[in-house]
């Protein structure tokens, strides 16, 4: 059974979304559809969120992944794209 996840990125461009999963994948178009054995990925297309005068790029990322490795898959891919600011 596969479980699935919807996820909201901010601040990070959909182009390096798409080189990750690119790198990783096993079958897909290669811009919006990803999959491998056990999972597969659907990216929205990139919109910005605007708070005052700034302008974030925002992709939404649905997560579609065997239950058994669902936790190991979406954890490995968020802190890949973990950033810190201040």
């Amino acid at each position: 059974m596969r479980k699935k996840k919807t996820l909201e990125m901010r601040g990070t461009d959909r182009k390096y979304f798409v080189e990750y999963f690119r790198a990783i994948a096993e079958t897909g178009d290669g811009y919006s559809h990803f999959g491998g054995s056990f999972w597969e990925v659907q990216l929205s297309e990139q919109d910005f969120v605007v708070l005052g005068v700034m302008k974030f790029p925002r992709t939404w990322i649905t997560f579609s992944v065997d239950e058994n490795r669902s936790e190991e898959f979406i954890s490995a891919f968020q802190m890949t794209f973990m950033r810190a600011g201040g």
